[in-house]
Formats: C-alpha cells, sequence, structure tokens
C-alpha cells in the first residue's frame, strides 16, 4: 500500500532551519549551523571571532604557567587552523597563518606533553612505588625539559 502523500526535499522550505540543537536552552557551546536568515560571511566572521576570543583568553594563564589554560589554548590553536579553509583567504597568506598555527600548536603540544609526563610521574611518587629516588631523577630532567619548552618564543598567530 502506497501513500498518495511522500515527503520529499523542497529547497524553498525552511522549516528545519530554525531547530537548534538546545531546544531546552541548555546547550552550552552554543549553535554554529549556517542557516539561511544570515549571510555566510557573516557566520564565518562571527565564527573567527569566536575562536580568536577563545585563543586570547588563555593567554593571562600561560603566562601564568596554568596547566588548564595552556590545555585549552591547544585546543583554540587547533580550532582556528580548522577554521583556515573556511575563511577563504589569498593562498599565500592562508598559507602563511596556518603554518604559524602549525608552529603555535606544535609548541603547545609539547610543553602539555611534558605536563602530562611531570603529573603521572608525580603520581608513581606519591603512590609510593619503588625507586623513588631514580623518579626524583626523571622528573627533574623533564621539569627542566618543560621549561625551557616554556621559554621558546612563540610567534602571534596571526598575519599584520
Amino acid at each position: 500500500m502506497t501513500s498518495k502523500r511522500q515527503v520529499g526535499p523542497n529547497l524553498d522550505h525552511d522549516h528545519m532551519d530554525r531547530i537548534r540543537p538546545d531546544v531546552d536552552r541548555r546547550y552550552a557551546h552554543g549553535s554554529t549551523i549556517i542557516t539561511r536568515s544570515r549571510t555566510p560571511v557573516l557566520e564565518r566572521s562571527q565564527l573567527l571571532k569566536k575562536r580568536l576570543r577563545r585563543f586570547t583568553q588563555t593567554f593571562a594563564g600561560l603566562e601564568k604557567g596554568d596547566i588548564i589554560a595552556l590545555h585549552r589554548a591547544r585546543i583554540a590553536s587547533r580550532r582556528l587552523r580548522e577554521l583556515m579553509p573556511l575563511l577563504e583567504l589569498e593562498s599565500g597568506r592562508a598559507r602563511r597563518l596556518s603554518r604559524r598555527l602549525r608552529k603555535v600548536t606544535s609548541r603547545l603540544g609539547r610543553v602539555r606533553e611534558l605536563d602530562v609526563l611531570l603529573l603521572l610521574i608525580d603520581e608513581l611518587h606519591e603512590s609510593r612505588r619503588p625507586h623513588r629516588q631514580a623518579l626524583g631523577r626523571v622528573a627533574v630532567g623533564v621539569s627542566k625539559d618543560r621549561s625551557s619548552a616554556r621559554k621558546a618564543p612563540v610567534q602571534p598567530a596571526a598575519d599584520g
């Protein structure tokens, strides 16, 4: 038995554009769905501003050596890199900006890995494992590497 009325695609019917993932208004991350009511350029601009704001908000914590700020900065730099193809920049500028963001992400990743390693060493040390002296020596070496990685200059990600 077939139905006389079948549901099919209709490009002029936009009833789905108003539906958002936060129907109960509790969705903490907001929505980045591009709807017909806004221009794609405006959406990209707002998305770029949001990503840049999240990246720059981590700078104060990075200066203080905050581990959580470092993790958030790394995530924000990766998200900025993922946004690059949508910005439709001139190829040379996009390439330079992508390279700088890749360097920032890489350097933040190196420091993040050393932070996590120090946390693991500290957990092993606290659990009263044998070879505590060896763990202490490893912790000193990792801490020195972490200090030098933190001091490594990171160039700004924006192109003037």
